[in-house]
């Protein structure tokens, strides 16, 4: 048999806090200063809107940009298009296929038997200076070689010698040199920075403490009391406010 759970008993949420009176009376008459102006001013921007700015618009669309637009296309844009494309559009189109389009084929039929005999010249003299430059390289390979293995040789030795130069000055100088700021940082901002957080943990956490539950809960409370009194926020069902 399954035994039957007991139901459990309402968790009852904490009150929030009384707010004392020197707080609750200036929140409140700042917030009728400046909270309900801004609300009546936002009010009347709204009705503004929707009673004068709207019908004035419908007005302007119906019976001044709408007809302003059907005469800008019926009147300007559809003649100016018919114009450009009768009367230069269609007339370059028909000079440049018959002063350059025409002409060069007629070129390109007549002149294709010498442009076929000069290609191949030109394909011959591109053949000729292949071979004669695979004949030279044949003839100066053997000291380029030469060369760049003994320019190589001496960029490997400059390469290491920097490399030993580089080495002995990081001993004799950049090592000493960081050993002695780690011995102060370990000495010097280690040791302070953990007095300050020991000053910090010890002053500034419990004066802020005080400060959230003495002045700033209860400002909260009474500010979130004046808005439902106004009206501008809803009431918090787990406070009963």
């Amino acid at each position: 048999m399954t035994r039957r759970r007991s139901p459990r008993p309402p968790v009852r949420a904490t009150p929030d806090p009384e707010v004392p009176a020197w707080i609750r009376w200036p929140v409140r008459l700042l917030a009728l200063v400046f909270v309900v102006p801004v609300r009546l001013g936002w009010a009347a921007l709204v009705a503004f809107g929707r009673f004068v700015l709207s019908p004035v618009g419908r007005f302007l669309y119906r019976y001044l940009l709408r007809p302003l637009g059907w005469f800008l296309d019926r009147v300007v844009w559809r003649p100016l298009c018919w114009l450009f494309v009768n009367l230069l559009w269609r007339p370059l189109g028909w000079l440049g296929r018959y002063l350059l389009v025409v002409p060069i084929r007629w070129l390109f039929r007549v002149f294709r038997p010498v442009l076929r005999a000069v290609g191949r010249a030109l394909l011959a003299v591109a053949r000729w200076l292949g071979r004669g430059l695979r004949a030279g390289w044949r003839a100066v390979r053997p000291g380029v070689v030469l060369v760049a293995a003994v320019l190589w040789a001496a960029v490997v030795w400059a390469w290491r010698a920097v490399g030993a130069v580089l080495g002995f000055l990081y001993r004799l100088l950049l090592r000493p040199v960081g050993l002695a700021l780690r011995w102060l940082w370990r000495h010097t901002v280690v040791p302070v920075a953990r007095a300050v957080g020991w000053l910090w943990r010890v002053t500034v956490v419990p004066a802020g403490r005080w400060v959230r539950d003495t002045v700033w809960r209860p400002a909260a409370a009474t500010a979130r009391g004046v808005l439902v009194a106004l009206g501008l926020r809803r009431p918090d069902p787990r406070s009963g406010r």
